[in-house]
């Protein structure tokens, strides 16, 4: 990275603001975990970054900050920094590219997708995690919704997807509603964090946690690739798969339903979503990629014959410095969302994906309800009755004054 004539570029990392000792820092980290590294950057290393678009060399950085400082900076720096950004994987170039090439080899070859977060947001003994799980179900007294009975059974849920310390007690209820649900498969609507490079990311791998190995239905993902392949727009539907990697929207709720079938094998259907309200507004004819995926899901699962549940991982608003607000979040803001959050869980509950849909568009998404592509997802292939027959079973919030998180759980009953 000696060469002052050329133009570096930097991937689309995360960047968020951290303080220590009184200095205002700026912390880097790639959300699609190609990197595992986390670089800490002062001000001026920030302001670097920002001219890594690919249209500046390492002299035009200088010169611009060179008058910024007013006077000469050291072009030494600014190679170092190149140089430790392309030793992280932080650079789009081609030794990303080859290294981004790896990673999805390696994982596209395993027939596992291992456990990403035991041992990090909940242990990595299964006799531990029982415990937690237990300990959770016991400080979350039943709703009285039952899994059957004058609601008719369950066939679906809305569940959190924020960590277990924090909202675990807000899954329970969804769980609790699956307790009798004799589905032979759950399709999991999970939420890429970080994006895709397709609009909703299938995988065929079994998931490992510490509760064991549960299969995907690979009958199933058969019928859908065959249904996507005669429709255009995804000629590879499995192209974005290593998402799934360290992604943990859809492992948390594998891990509910291993608790909660201990003795009652079941496989699953694992989907991220990453597709944005203004994707599913510009698709108004219906022929889009998000559209055309969903209708050959639904279309796979008739055609598969299987007892099917279906569950959505997400989490609603985050709002808050941390998600890029100017503002503390505090009880006038909190009121606020839960407000909002009633509105939404209302529509969700009965009116379909469409009214949904309106919803966070005419809000321009501004909650940032980050569950709005796999709850879309999941009413869209909802049995219609099932999709207008929603109860909420809980709300709940994570009122951090720097970024606060909703999220609530949700049945939706086949006779309702």
């Amino acid at each position: 990275m000696d060469d002052i004539s050329i133009k570096p570029r930097i991937r689309p990392v995360e960047a968020f603001p951290m303080r220590e000792n009184g200095q205002m820092l700026i912390v880097l980290r790639d959300p699609c975990h190609y990197s595992d590294a986390v670089l800490t950057l002062t001000p001026a290393a920030a302001l670097t970054i920002q001219m890594l678009d690919g249209t500046h060399t390492l002299l035009d950085i200088q010169a611009a900050l060179t008058r910024a400082a007013g006077q000469i900076f050291p072009s030494d720096k600014i190679q170092e920094l190149v140089r430790i950004l392309d030793d992280c994987f932080f650079l789009d170039n081609d030794r990303f590219d080859a290294h981004k090439r790896r990673c999805d080899d390696e994982f596209s070859a395993s027939p596992i997708r291992p456990s990403a977060m035991a041992g990090k947001s909940y242990p990595a003994d299964p006799s531990e995690v029982r415990a937690l799980l237990d300990g959770l179900f016991a400080q979350s007294a039943p709703s009285g919704l039952l899994s059957t009975g004058e609601n008719g059974p369950v066939v679906g849920v809305v569940s959190p997807h924020i960590d277990f310390a924090r909202g675990g007690t807000t899954y329970t209820p969804a769980y609790r509603a699956l307790a009798e649900s004799d589905a032979e498969t759950y399709v999991i609507f999970g939420i890429s964090h970080a994006g895709g490079e397709t609009p909703l990311i299938p995988t065929r791998k079994d998931f490992q946690t510490p509760l064991g190995r549960v299969e995907a239905d690979h009958e199933i993902l058969d019928l859908l690739e065959k249904n996507l392949i005669a429709r255009d727009g995804w000629p590879r539907p499995y192209a974005a798969e290593f998402a799934h990697a360290h992604e943990h929207s859809i492992e948390f709720q594998v891990v509910f339903l291993q608790h909660l079938r201990p003795s009652r094998p079941f496989r699953i259907l694992p989907i991220l979503c990453a597709f944005s309200h203004e994707e599913v507004h510009a698709e108004s004819d219906r022929t889009g990629p998000i559209r055309v995926f969903l209708d050959a899901l639904r279309v796979a699962i008739e055609q598969s014959g299987r007892r099917v549940g279906y569950i959505a991982g997400v989490d609603f608003a985050h709002v808050g410095a941390q998600f890029g607000d100017t503002y503390q979040v505090k009880e006038k803001e909190l009121a606020f969302l839960k407000e909002r959050d009633e509105q939404m869980m209302a529509l969700i509950a009965s009116d379909g994906p469409e009214a949904f849909h309106r919803f966070v568009f005419e809000e321009a998404n501004s909650r940032r309800v980050c569950g709005y592509p796999a709850l879309y997802s999941f009413l869209s292939v909802l049995p219609p009755a099932a999709a207008r027959g929603g109860q909420v079973l809980k709300y709940g919030q994570w009122p951090d004054p720097n970024g606060t998180v909703t999220f609530g759980s949700m049945a939706f009953s086949a006779d309702a």
